[in-house]
């Protein structure tokens, strides 16, 4: 993998990163964003809007987040590691 690629991967492991722990420490901001935004575009009622506004809604956003986080992590080591021995080894 050339220098760019990995930088790539690493950009956008990051980012994984960033959505896993909003995920898993802010669920309740992510649930008013979102059903803030479906209802401005809902013209008919959704199941899947009712569903969103349940606490089981929010514990889902937590595994979520902890399962992307905990991958991103993993993610985000491996190719530091490779960004590393590319640029400097």
């Amino acid at each position: 993998m050339s220098g760019g690629e990995i930088f790539a991967a690493l950009f956008m492991s990051l980012t994984l990163l960033f959505v896993g722990m909003s995920c898993l420490f802010w669920p309740r901001a992510i649930q008013d964003y979102a059903l803030k935004q479906n209802a401005k575009w809902s013209f008919r009622p959704n199941p899947f809007l009712a569903w969103m506004k349940t606490p089981q809604y929010l514990a889902y956003l937590r595994i979520l987040g902890s399962v992307v986080a905990v991958m991103a992590f993993f993610l985000t080591i491996i190719f530091m590691k490779k960004w590393f021995e590319t640029w400097f080894i």
